[in-house]
């Protein structure tokens, strides 16, 4: 007998009327649609068998059922959008975990080029709650920088500070909170804590500090340092001299000018050593190489005059294969100079008129002679200088 085609006419009502012309369906649903349009169209016309009108019948119900409204991809892909425009660091990072799982999920329903609607459906649901799931720490970020930056307890009144400092580690444990009301309460109490710090006054102990570095500023010799560098200093000095004469200056405010005057001293520049001053340093070293005085000299002020002709002469030899500072150089040969004057006779050892006689008495007679022909001319009153015209003629 004939084979009824009455469930593929079923069918066949189901679909809608048109040809998708105001883009109604997804251009892929509906093409499967067509397709499967045209096989049921077939089969109810060859209508050879049960099976091959129930397939046709039953694919193409599918189809219709299958149909993708393109309203439903369009907002999917709006809401992907604007997702995509949120900051990562703006939320807490479990929150924006889900939130990046969700989007990804989204993205990979929207590519498909087989769109389901129940795969769309569910990927914006997850999406919408996601980013309404999403911890917003940024203004929780933004007031740690501006309330918690560079702040010292020990220059606030602790009645003050102690609220302060419990606000400010709930705000550190809020950046993973998982309720955005803990957030904005710890926004919230840092911010007030923070306007209601008091700073102690200044303590004379900080004064008296800040006092003698002024001092030991303004004792800086001009000549070992750079003009401009050593100008910058002086007027930071300056500076913090007007934050001295402040009857109401704060304990934080005479620290950080302390800071910043030994920022100032650390940036001055030391100009090099010329030609001149290390002419008078290798003198000064040179009146100390001529003094022959272990066992002489009282052990404490030999050994001084020792440790600075070592320096001395260490800074010279620098010097022969690089810059030096003015200062070191200046300095070296002052204290060679003054462990020399220094220098006491020992009474129980051999005096140094003593030392002089032997060593005369060692010259070359052609030596002696010259040596008191010198004297003749000029008589040598200082012992010191004495000993360098030996060590002269030692030498020669």
């Amino acid at each position: 007998g004939l084979v009824s085609t009455a469930a593929i006419k079923s069918a066949i009502a189901l679909v809608p009327a048109g040809n998708n012309s105001n883009g109604m369906y997804t251009a892929a649903s509906w093409s499967i649609l067509q397709a499967k349009l045209t096989a049921a169209n077939t089969a109810m016309a060859e209508a050879t068998t049960v099976a091959a009108v129930t397939t046709a019948a039953n694919e193409l119900t599918a189809a219709v059922e299958a149909l993708v409204l393109t309203e439903i991809v369009t907002a999917l892909e709006n809401k992907i959008t604007s997702a995509l425009l949120l900051v990562e660091g703006d939320y807490t990072v479990a929150t924006w975990e889900e939130f990046a799982n969700a989007l990804a999920a989204a993205q990979d329903a929207v590519a498909n080029s087989t769109h389901i609607e129940s795969v769309l459906l569910a990927a914006d649901t997850s999406l919408v709650n996601a980013v309404e799931g999403l911890i917003n720490i940024k203004a929780l970020k933004k007031a740690l920088v501006e309330y918690a930056t560079d702040i010292e307890g020990s220059f606030y009144v602790e009645s003050t500070w102690t609220p302060y400092a419990e606000a400010l580690a709930n705000a550190n444990s809020a950046l993973t909170a998982s309720e955005q009301s803990v957030v904005d309460a710890a926004v919230e109490a840092l911010a007030k804590t923070y306007a209601d710090l008091e700073l102690l006054p200044v303590s004379e102990e900080k004064v008296e500090e800040v006092v003698e570095e002024i001092v030991k500023g303004e004792a800086l010799n001009p000549e070992y340092y750079d003009e401009h560098t050593y100008n910058n200093f002086m007027a930071k000095v300056e500076e913090v001299k007007q934050v001295l004469v402040n009857p109401n200056a704060t304990q934080h405010e005479v620290s950080v000018a302390l800071k910043q005057l030994e920022e100032a001293k650390e940036n001055l520049v030391r100009v090099n050593a010329t030609d001149d001053d290390l002419v008078a340093l290798e003198e000064a070293i040179t009146a100390a190489d001529a003094i022959h005085g272990e066992g002489v000299f009282v052990d404490t002020t030999w050994n001084t005059l020792v440790e600075k002709l070592n320096t001395a002469k260490s800074l010279m030899e620098t010097s022969l294969n690089a810059s030096v500072a003015k200062e070191d150089v200046i300095v070296a040969a002052a204290e060679l100079l003054d462990a020399i004057e220094n220098l006491v006779e020992n009474p129980e050892g051999m005096s140094i008129e003593e030392q002089i006689a032997l060593r005369i008495e060692a010259l070359s007679e052609r030596d002696r002679i010259a040596f008191n022909m010198m004297l003749k001319r000029e008589p040598v009153k200082d012992i010191k200088t004495m000993l360098i015209l030996l060590a002269e003629l030692e030498a020669n």
